[in-house]
């Protein structure tokens, strides 16, 4: 049986969906969906001020900005940013 996995949004990222195209928007859906299935499916990011990991999945022009925290009955999402523009995210592979 899969634990259920909760998606939380600050409200910088919920303002920005709010403003998105519908395009943007379906692929952020689908970028929150593969998070749900492998959450360590994005790249490492940076850590936070309370050192947790912080991790990048994009797809076009839209990247979001994730941490995770496994418990144990259910898993937590939290969409910590959300970028839509043509942008490269410095990822830890980058020199």
């Amino acid at each position: 049986m899969t634990k259920p996995v909760d998606v939380y949004v600050t409200a910088s990222v919920a303002g920005v969906l709010r403003q998105i195209t519908p395009v943007q928007r379906a692929q952020c859906d689908r970028l929150i969906a593969a998070i749900r299935i492998a959450p360590q499916v994005g790249q490492f990011y940076a850590h936070d001020g309370e050192n947790r990991l912080l991790r990048i999945a994009s797809a076009a022009d839209v990247h979001l900005i994730y941490t995770v925290t496994y418990q144990v009955w259910q898993d937590r999402i939290f969409l910590v940013d959300l970028v839509v523009a043509d942008w490269h995210p410095p990822h830890s592979d980058m020199p």
